[in-house]
């Protein structure tokens, strides 16, 4: 199998990230593909780390979110826990001064991806469930026609053999969108 995905060889990869970074298809195909956690932590570091941080992004984020949210139904369980992790960071993110629509742009490709989220919460691996519930608790919270979807199927992951501290992170998170 090829490391570039289609989305790899159509987006443009100029758009810069933090510090005028600029994220390559390599870059992230290192995440996409990684075979072990450390691969995947250290291309983690260097795309979160240009598409930005302390809750700020980049106008990278736009292309990094289109990539991922393609390839995460073909990720390897060490490989998605970071791309979910990314997503996450992008979704609870507003956007850089000097590219005010960035945040809402990456919203809308993300949320497109709500029934992904769905079925992953649903059905992968129970490590994963709280990272699917960050998700769709923000996509709850920015979107408001979302927010009824997001509760019940939260709530449903209650219904997982989940560890304790995520029971009591899914049941905060239903309560900040409960009220």
């Amino acid at each position: 199998m090829s490391n570039e995905t289609w989305e790899m060889t159509t987006l443009d990869w100029t758009r810069k990230g933090d510090h005028d970074e600029i994220v390559s298809p390599a870059d992230l195909a290192e995440l996409i593909f990684a075979k072990n956690k450390q691969q995947a932590r250290d291309a983690l570091l260097i795309v979160a780390g240009a598409v930005g941080q302390n809750g700020v992004i980049y106008p990278c984020a736009l292309t990094i979110v289109k990539t991922v949210l393609a390839a995460l139904p073909n990720c390897s369980l060490v490989a998605k826990s970071d791309c979910l992790h990314l997503i996450a960071q992008i979704t609870a993110s507003e956007s850089a001064p000097d590219s005010p629509d960035i945040a809402k742009e990456c919203l809308i490709e993300i949320r497109q991806a709500t029934w992904y989220f769905i079925y992953g919460l649903q059905f992968d691996d129970v490590e994963l469930a709280c990272l699917y519930v960050d998700i769709l608790g923000c996509l709850g919270e920015k979107f408001e026609d979302l927010r009824a979807t997001a509760v019940k199927y939260i709530k449903l992951a209650l219904t997982r053999n989940l560890p304790h501290y995520d029971i009591e992170m899914i049941e905060n998170t239903i309560a900040g969108l409960s009220n």
